[in-house]
């Protein structure tokens, strides 16, 4: 009991706590009143950025962590208080209750023991180490989420407070939607990709355990993107407000690079601002390089970058043309070509764990690898989503009917035209590199398919019911995502292997036994002990760990460690 006790009075803690930086993003940075619905990811964006920068001068301990969270959970009490402040934060805590499911998991993803753990805990035992990169592939596959969760080692909850921030993102982008829906003056168009988003994304994104690294970011994606959307038929561009609104979607921009570097290509749709801004673009520019929130950018771009090059001697790894191999403690660049070479064959369904195809040269080249694609991964991981997003599509029916819409936009219009070449160039992109969902697959097909299908719903009037149909929607979904998740507990309780939810209501971490090679007279790195039956997957051991022994050489320079290969 007491366990659970602290299980969840922690997860409202880091809740409020993320709000509280929102809070302070508003009130000190942008010093403006803003849409309510960025203040959640505003706060984990902000929280990330302060991670970033302490990391290069503390670990991310107790200390650390008690300071940050206790600063952001103060000021959330002082929001609280403001009678503005008020509905919006009972609306957070009702919708959370929905979603509290979902965090009660005995299995986490497939690489959270590999790297996802170690990754973590290395940054609350140690501040930034250089040459990471050399102990594990995956100090070479950076997110900023990593950065984000350091900060949620708390005393007696641990490392098992490390998936709550996936449940704070559908948290903040349910509230979002359901925001989009009900604003009396948002375009039709806008208001069903939302309805759309919150069938699809609620069924498909109910597992927690499944998010990895990768599902928040899309999250992020689709909500970015209809904002924008949104202010493309928005005459208010000369509002202050508006335009602080816009600050904080570059800034959230920026967080969304951060998070995965495959997101790269949804900078294009930074360039709809052009076209919202008009002729204020340049005066926008200006004031936004002078603002504190240009600032904020600027550091937790430079924060993943710099902790990228420090680890692996890259900018954005596995990227291999932003790489430097002269530095001593960097990679090999053929190395990081392997990697960056074996991920796009995984992805195009050419490599896995315990297979590689011939030639995977030849078979990532033009379009030789899309029959396999088509047979292994298609119709085996895809066809489960096109059954979602069909359902989705069947129950817009419920919000429209057949009766045209005199309000409704042109397709040639230059705007529609505008977005759906962005979409399709963001959809082409992920399909020819990195065609697999996890890898921005989900956010960029969706966009592209909802947009378009909203588009000739818009084209007929809304059913006279339309607020009490969604309502219904809302506990319709509700109900099915809980009834998904109660039943997926109830399997998980009494399983029998090594994931069966034995420490209710934390997830199963493996006890390992170690073993460690000490360099420099002080410096420890530490494997997995031969007594695991050779487990090579570090877990919760001490780190900086690796899965088995390596010719290193570690050097200290000034406060900090340089990890490089022996050559010898």
């Amino acid at each position: 009991m007491i366990k659970v006790v602290i299980f969840f009075s922690y997860f409202y803690f880091f809740l409020y706590s993320v709000l509280g930086y929102g809070f302070i993003f508003q009130n000190h940075v942008i010093k403006k009143k803003i849409n309510k619905f960025y203040i959640g990811f505003l706060g984990a964006a902000s929280v990330t950025t302060i991670s970033y920068f302490t990391i290069f001068y503390f670990y991310h301990g107790f200390a650390h962590n008690i300071v940050i969270h206790t600063v952001g959970f103060g000021y959330f009490l002082y929001s609280y208080f403001k009678d503005e402040n008020k509905k919006y934060i009972k609306n957070i805590t009702l919708i959370s209750f929905i979603f509290l499911s979902l965090i009660l998991i005995s299995k986490t993803h497939d690489d959270f023991a590999y790297y996802h753990l170690t990754f973590t805990k290395y940054l609350t035992e140690n501040y930034i180490i250089f040459g990471m990169g050399h102990l594990n592939h995956g100090y070479n596959l950076p997110s900023s989420l990593f950065f984000l969760n350091s900060t949620f080692y708390f005393p007696l909850i641990k490392f098992y407070s490390f998936h709550y921030i996936n449940v704070f993102f559908l948290i903040f982008f349910n509230y979002f939607l359901i925001c989009q829906i009900f604003v009396k003056n948002n375009i039709l168009i806008t208001k069903l990709i939302s309805i759309l988003a919150i069938i699809f994304f609620n069924l498909s994104f109910n597992r927690i355990s499944e998010y990895g690294t990768d599902k928040i970011g899309q999250l992020l994606a689709v909500i970015i993107f209809l904002d924008i959307f949104s202010k493309l038929f928005n005459n208010n561009y000369k509002n202050n407000n508006y335009i602080k609104d816009l600050f904080c979607i570059l800034f959230l921009i920026s967080f969304l690079l951060t998070l995965k570097t495959y997101f790269i290509s949804y900078i294009l749709i930074a360039f709809l601002l052009v076209w919202v801004l008009k002729e204020n673009l340049i005066i926008f520019l200006l004031n936004y390089f002078k603002s504190i929130c240009f600032i904020l950018s600027f550091i937790l771009i430079s924060g993943f970058l710099l902790t990228n090059f420090a680890h692996t001697g890259c900018l954005v790894s596995p990227m291999s043309f932003t790489c430097f191999d002269n530095f001593f403690w960097s990679r090999e660049l053929s190395d990081i070509i392997k990697l960056e070479n074996w991920l796009e064959q995984w992805s195009k369904a050419g490599a896995g764990p315990n297979f590689r195809v011939e030639n995977p040269n030849v078979y990532v080249s033009k379009f030789n690898w899309i029959n396999n694609w088509y047979e292994k991964y298609f119709l085996t991981k895809v066809i489960d989503q096109i059954a979602i997003f069909a359902f989705s599509i069947i129950l817009l029916f419920v919000f429209v009917r057949i009766k045209k819409n005199k309000n409704s936009i042109n397709y040639f219009d230059k705007r529609i035209i505008l977005v759906n070449i962005i979409l399709i160039i963001i959809f082409l992109i992920w399909f020819t590199k990195h065609p697999t969902l996890r890898y921005g697959g989900y956010s960029a097909v969706f966009l592209f398919l909802s947009f378009n299908i909203a588009f000739i719903f818009s084209q007929f009037e809304t059913n006279k019911n339309f607020i009490r149909n969604t309502k219904y929607l809302l506990i319709f979904i509700a109900l099915i995502l809980n009834l998904k998740n109660f039943h997926r507990i109830n399997k998980e309780l009494n399983r029998e292997d090594l994931y069966r939810f034995t420490e209710f209501p934390f997830y199963k971490i493996k006890k390992l036994d170690s073993e460690y090679t000490i360099y420099e007279n002080e410096f420890k790195i530490f494997h997995p002990s031969k007594k695991n039956n050779g487990s090579n997957f570090c877990w919760d051991l001490p780190t900086p760990c690796v899965s088995g022994k390596r010719n290193l050489i570690v050097k200290k320079y000034s406060f900090y460690y340089f990890i490089y290969k022996d050559q010898f």
